[in-house]
């Protein structure tokens, strides 16, 4: 193991190898998901690409695959275009490195986090470089998801809750694209994720009021209470009735209206 004070030469080093701008973007490079969490903690700027520009952390990062150092950059909010948005012909920098190098768990992750896609619509025709069908293939099925939630099988439980949480709808679909599918009919039983979104697409209970967003959790609590002030004033067992069949009935016809 290096001496500490070694540390700086190395890093110097790696940088000089690599030529990259940042430490960040080295970091990023070689995979180092510590270091990569370290730099951040300690303010680096996650687009930041140094005097010569040549390339952002969240490119070295998708470029050689590296998904959890491309989970910690999106987390500390850098965006999934790259700070400037479309260019270099009209792709997105960061996944099109992805694909190009044909890491479709990375493409994945970019796109459920909206990254555009607009350079795959002619990478079939591409004969100047290798074509990644399999990832072309996931990109045509999943053209027509325009919510996060909609990547079922990419995004963990705890992100589908949050989602949730924060109101994203199960029935979404591709404005003025009847036939497109929700993310309710991609869900299924046999994944966490889909079995947190078949639960939410139910009608309220005690047990899925943390699927429901903020509003409508507050509702709830509020017809809980008017619950026991009735059950408490007319000394009756109404409880069990009131949350198994008139709560999840009030709420349903509220978050209609």
């Amino acid at each position: 193991m290096a001496d500490e004070d070694d540390l700086p030469i190395i890093e110097e080093l790696v940088l000089d190898a690599y030529n990259y701008a940042t430490p960040l973007c080295a970091a990023c490079h070689l995979g180092d998901a510590n270091e990569v969490r370290r730099l951040i903690a300690d303010g680096a700027l996650v687009e930041d690409v140094g005097d010569d520009g040549r390339q952002l952390p969240l490119s070295a990062a998708c470029s050689n695959g590296h998904i959890e150092c491309v989970q910690l950059l999106i987390d500390a909010d850098a965006s999934v275009d790259g700070p400037y948005g479309l260019s270099h012909g009209g792709h997105s920098m960061p996944i099109y490195d992805a694909w190009f190098r044909g890491h479709k768990d990375v493409v994945q992750l970019l796109s459920s986090y909206g990254a555009a896609r607009a350079c795959f619509l002619r990478a079939e025709g591409d004969t100047h470089h290798q074509v990644h069908h399999d990832i072309l293939a996931w990109l045509t099925t999943s053209r027509d998801w325009c919510t996060p939630l909609h990547h079922v099988a990419v995004i963990s439980e705890e992100r589908a809750i949050t989602l949730l949480r924060d109101g994203a709808s199960v029935h979404a679909r591709k404005e003025g694209d009847p036939v497109a599918p929700s993310p309710l009919e991609l869900a299924s039983s046999s994944s966490a994720v889909g079995r947190v979104i078949l639960a939410a697409a139910a009608p309220w209970s005690p047990s899925a009021h943390c699927l429901f967003p903020l509003r409508a959790r507050a509702y709830a609590v509020d017809l809980l209470l008017l619950g026991h002030h009735i059950d408490s004033r007319f000394q009756n067992s109404l409880m069990d009735v009131w949350l198994g069949r008139v709560m999840p009935q009030v709420i349903y016809v509220w978050s209609h209206l």
